[in-house]
């Protein structure tokens, strides 16, 4: 699965209202730099539907849509190192 790096911080507040998952871990947020795996591609792979904090197959700490303008693409040779 391909990985993307936000670029831009979101606090919790906006980690608990854009959250599809039914539980948000207290006071999470999601710091610029942070890599998360691209589950799925929507529209003209214009959003995205993102995980951070995976924790297995089937756990993630927060999976939610995400745009173009919110991600960078990380690399293969990023991923190797």
């Amino acid at each position: 699965m391909q990985q993307a790096r936000l670029i831009r911080h979101i606090d919790a507040t906006e980690c608990v209202t854009r959250n599809a998952l039914a539980i948000t871990p207290p006071q999470l947020v999601l710091v610029a730099g942070s890599v998360g795996t691209i589950v799925d591609r929507l529209g003209d792979n214009d959003a995205f539907l993102v995980e951070f904090g995976s924790r297995g197959p089937n756990q993630c700490d927060w999976l939610g849509v995400l745009y173009a303008s919110e991600l960078q693409a990380v690399t293969d040779l990023e991923q190797a190192a």
